[in-house]
């Protein structure tokens, strides 16, 4: 398979061992935002003004906050609370004009109430980190269905990995019903479906044995491969957590 800069990443996924191979991209993606965010976003204007309105989502301030560059997550904190604050001060000076249509009969300030809310109900969906992630994601995504589609060396080396969460499987199909179709999406489907059973099962087994090997009968058994089966596991069923290493 001839190597352009497209299929790099997606490659290097895939070369490596873990349970799920877009976890291992999306996670380093994810990394690299969050480096980028607190590093050289901090001098370009046009990434300033995004996470000035935008901020970012509870899970990205967690992990911004583990980081140890201080002084510039507080200097982004700054300017996006002084955009809340000038949006605070602009509504609260609506609500006196509204309250005084109450006297004509009118439904003013419910309905400039529900336009405020509604405002913060968008705010509170808003992530800078977020927006770019999906971003690259759904290219990665878009990518791997068509090297899926015209490399057959690569669709050998994805039906070799040791299939994925259920997260990304599911949109891998979802990708998929997207691009493939006729026989090549119900041979695509079918071997997914197989990969994703196998492995499932495979690391079930391991959770198993590592659940018996707290039962006396078991103490002087080998561990197997089960030491790691809790976090594999769960890697299985919800994807990777921020706090993996």
């Amino acid at each position: 398979m001839k190597e352009r800069i497209y299929t790099i990443p997606i490659n290097e996924a895939f070369e490596k061992e873990c349970e799920c191979p877009v976890c291992l991209f999306e996670k380093d993606e994810e990394q690299k935002l969050l480096d980028y965010t607190l590093g050289a976003s901090m001098m370009e204007p046009d990434a300033r003004l995004i996470t000035n309105e935008k901020g970012f989502c509870k899970h990205h301030y967690l992990k911004l906050m583990d980081m140890t560059e201080k002084l510039p997550l507080a200097l982004v904190t700054e300017t996006h609370m002084d955009e809340i604050l000038k949006t605070l001060k602009e509504f609260d000076k609506k609500i006196p004009d509204a309250q005084k249509k109450l006297f004509k009969k009118s439904d003013a300030l419910k309905d400039e109430l529900k336009k405020q809310t509604e405002y913060f109900d968008e705010l509170n969906k808003k992530c800078a980190i977020c927006e770019r992630h999906n971003h690259i994601m759904d290219v990665f995504m878009k990518n791997l269905i068509f090297l899926i589609k015209t490399e057959p060396d690569f669709y050998n080396k994805f039906f070799s990995s040791k299939g994925f969460c259920i997260k990304h499987f599911n949109e891998i199909l979802k990708y998929a019903a997207e691009d493939l179709s006729g026989e090549v999406l119900y041979k695509f489907v079918k071997d997914l479906y197989k990969l994703e059973i196998e492995n499932f099962a495979r690391v079930d087994e391991d959770v198993k044995w590592f659940t018996k090997k707290f039962d006396y009968r078991f103490k002087d058994e080998p561990w197997k491969n089960s030491k790691d089966a809790v976090k594999r596991s769960t890697e299985k069923i919800v994807s990777y957590s921020y706090k993996d290493e």
